[in-house]
């Protein structure tokens, strides 16, 4: 292979304008850069309640011995309230010595989400307006295009966060889907065999072109301002989305290659970002006993993300990265081991345990193996904040009577606010007004109690809808009024 095949200098044309672009990318080995700081142990922010915000957040898993971050930096909070949102935070960050932080991008305002909507999608593309926009408007490559809107975004989100973040995921995980075209690729529609239709991909609803489009405006804009910072895929999780995005150029029309469409997607990333929950591939089945068998043990799980990432490795080798072009770099940002598996029927739970504060930590976990609707999402989602906000949870009381009228209580109020798809239904009126009242009803006779009703927890038949550790104490009324106002 001649340099020439790599380089190719100058300036292409798209659309009507002229956008300014400099082809040096991710299959030049002279701009690859290896990464060299040290292994360090991180965490995903997130909302963990009013009482905690991203400060104190911060240094909670700083003192969990945490020493790096992954930290979202949408456009929505980008454009909707300015681009110096956030930046007290990262100072902070820094302050308590967090390095090499992790920032994933996309997410569009209102403002500039693309209107189309593609084939077969319920709403339009979870896109930028003007993504094949130019990039620059000028070949020193200081102006953004504000008809860019991506472009534009991100110049000033990699302007002021830059000095902070080493890596930048584009898009938290693109091949995020419903159905089974990403894993089964015994299917006619697998997309080792045709590209992913843009209906099953539900954080884009937009083709894969359009994601390689992503990338290569984020490695125009990040090396341009960080030539050290790392284009990092977006968490990926089926390695047949990773097979589509190294076969497909940011050709709108069909993704092959053009003067205006001269590499494919492995050309606009040097990180492969990707996403692994082992609980997912400990078990297996059987011929011998007919049966599903299980390897729940810290071995396994670390065997199986270790082959996730070789088999991703694999379609990378396929497609000629550790050869003719330089080996791609790694990082894993969510990984995650449940503790109790959920079952079949189960959407979501409620978790309550002790936290470093003084106040108990509540989470809802949610069932990923779970297909449903985004209406069955909201009721089941919805069900968990209830019992959150009704203090159902304080371990004040947790016997099954009270319990079980809990959720009699939140599926009729559910039902009578029509939130979102019922998922589960009152075969008849309440048998009183109150949990009290209710558990005291049911008590005297559980059997028949549990035919009639076990079937209303959001985490399974006769599954708890709430777990709390025993070592977590009555909710203080500080902590049940703050509940109640959140209501």
């Amino acid at each position: 292979m001649t340099l020439f095949s790599i380089f190719s200098f100058g300036y292409h044309s798209f659309t009507q304008s002229t956008v300014y672009t400099d082809a040096k990318n991710a299959q030049d080995p002279s701009v690859i850069l290896e990464y060299t700081g040290a292994y360090a142990y991180g965490t995903n922010m997130g909302y963990f309640g009013s009482h905690l915000n991203d400060i104190s957040v911060a240094q909670l898993i700083y003192n969990a011995g945490a020493r790096s971050s992954r930290i979202s930096l949408p456009d929505w909070l980008i454009t909707d309230y300015g681009v110096n949102a956030r930046v007290n935070e990262f100072q902070f960050y820094e302050q308590l010595g967090m390095k090499d932080l992790t920032a994933f991008v996309g997410e569009p305002s209102q403002k500039n989400r693309e209107t189309n909507t593609f084939p077969g999608c319920p709403q339009p593309a979870k896109t930028f307006k003007g993504l094949y926009e130019p990039i620059w408007l000028d070949a020193a490559k200081t102006l953004p295009n504000p008809a860019n809107t991506y472009a534009y975004y991100l110049h000033q989100t990699v302007k002021t966060y830059g000095k902070y973040v080493k890596f930048w995921e584009v898009v938290n995980e693109p091949d995020y889907t419903w159905g089974d075209a990403g894993w089964n690729d015994a299917q006619p529609y697998s997309w080792y065999k045709q590209n992913p239709n843009p209906a099953d991909l539900p954080n884009m609803y937009a083709p894969i072109q359009y994601y390689v489009r992503m990338l290569r405006v984020s490695w125009e804009i990040i090396k341009t301002l960080e030539p050290t910072d790392y284009v990092c895929t977006g968490g990926i999780g089926y390695t047949s989305f990773l097979d589509a995005l190294l076969r497909n150029t940011d050709n709108p029309v069909d993704g092959s290659v053009t003067t205006s469409y001269p590499y494919k997607g492995g050309a606009y990333f040097d990180v492969l970002s990707y996403h692994d929950y082992p609980q997912y591939g400990l078990s297996y089945w059987d011929n011998g006993s007919g049966q599903v068998k299980y390897t729940r043990h810290s071995d396994a799980a670390a065997e199986f993300h270790i082959g996730m990432k070789n088999k991703m490795d694999s379609i990378l080798k396929k497609h000629n990265y550790g050869s003719t072009y330089p080996t791609k770099q790694w990082i894993c940002t969510e990984t995650d081991l449940g503790n109790q598996n959920f079952p079949n029927d189960g959407y979501a739970r409620i978790k309550v345990v002790n936290n470093t504060l003084k106040e108990p930590a509540i989470s809802i976990e949610v069932n990923q193996s779970k297909r449903a609707t985004a209406q069955e999402w909201a009721y089941a989602i919805a069900q968990c904040y209830l019992h959150i906000v009704f203090n159902h949870i304080d371990p004040l009381r947790s016997d099954e009577p009270w319990r079980m009228a809990c959720e009699l209580i939140v599926v009729d109020w559910l039902g009578q606010m029509m939130v979102g798809q019922a998922i589960h239904f009152l075969a008849s009126p309440l048998p009183a007004q109150t949990p009290t009242d209710i558990a005291e009803l049911l008590a005297v006779n559980m059997a028949e109690a549990r035919k009639r009703y076990g079937y209303l927890s959001s985490a399974g038949k006769e599954q708890l809808t709430w777990v709390t550790k025993p070592e977590v104490k009555p909710f203080t009324p500080t902590t049940r009024q703050r509940y109640n106002d959140a209501f």
